[in-house]
């Protein structure tokens, strides 16, 4: 009956200390990523029945002033010297098809949208470019707004 009793109380103390963990995990997670999952999940959700959005930035619940866009195989040190942050965590996209995505305010990122579409179910198209793209907060920021079958949005620039 002891031996119940202690394994019980080990797995509740396990399971608590998990959730504990996980809480301070998520309370540490950068205000980027945690700005990334919710204008991915906004965009995601909206209307399949809607084609134009007429401000990209109505669907982010954090400001920005300058979204950049860069093309696969674009130079690491070209995008840090481009947006001027030293970021570790952005990195030159290696494949095409893949999102890479970076929105900042004064010069600081506050989201960063990158790799594969089904990764986020977002995919952002700009037309052909080689170099890269960037947009102010002040600009025209429409957007035609298609979903595939499987559920990805696709957003491309007007």
């Amino acid at each position: 009956m002891k031996r119940k009793i202690v394994i019980s109380v080990s797995l509740v103390f396990i399971v608590i200390i998990g959730f504990i963990v996980f809480k301070i995990a998520s309370y540490n997670e950068p205000e980027w990523k945690k700005n990334t999952k919710q204008f991915t999940e906004a965009l995601r959700n909206i209307d399949n029945d809607i084609e134009i959005i007429e401000d990209l930035s109505y669907y982010s619940n954090f400001e920005w002033d300058e979204l950049y866009s860069f093309p696969p195989y674009f130079p690491e040190e070209s995008i840090h010297g481009i947006i001027g942050v030293d970021a570790d965590f952005i990195y030159a996209s290696v494949n095409e098809g893949t999102n890479q995505i970076i929105l900042l305010k004064d010069k600081k990122v506050v989201c960063y949208i990158d790799g594969y579409p089904d990764r986020y179910g977002v995919y952002f198209q700009f037309g052909p470019y080689k170099e890269y793209f960037k947009l102010t907060s002040d600009e025209n920021l429409s957007f035609r707004v298609s979903t595939l079958n499987n559920g990805l949005k696709i957003f491309e620039y007007k």
